[in-house]
C-alpha cells in the first residue's frame, strides 16, 4: 500500500594498513625496508622509576610501623 524507503548504502570498502604485511611484501619483491629500533633508555628510566617507588614504600612503611609502635 505504502511505499517504504530503504537505508541507505554505501560501497565503502574497509582499508587498514598493516605494517607487517607490507614490510613481507616490500622482502619478497627485493625492497629495502627501514628496520626501526627502539632505544635502551626507557630500560633505564623504567628501572630507576621502580628503585624509586621501592624507597619511598619501604620509607612510609617504616614510618608508619614506628607510628604505631609507640
Amino acid at each position: 500500500m505504502f511505499k517504504t524507503r530503504k537505508n541507505k548504502t554505501f560501497s565503502f570498502q574497509v582499508r587498514h594498513y598493516d605494517e607487517r604485511k607490507e614490510r613481507i611484501e616490500n622482502l619478497k619483491k627485493g625492497k629495502k625496508t627501514k628496520i626501526k629500533f627502539t632505544s635502551n633508555t626507557s630500560r633505564g628510566i623504567n628501572k630507576s622509576r621502580t628503585l624509586r617507588l621501592f624507597v619511598i614504600l619501604t620509607l612510609i612503611i617504616t614510618i608508619v610501623y614506628l607510628f604505631l609502635k609507640n
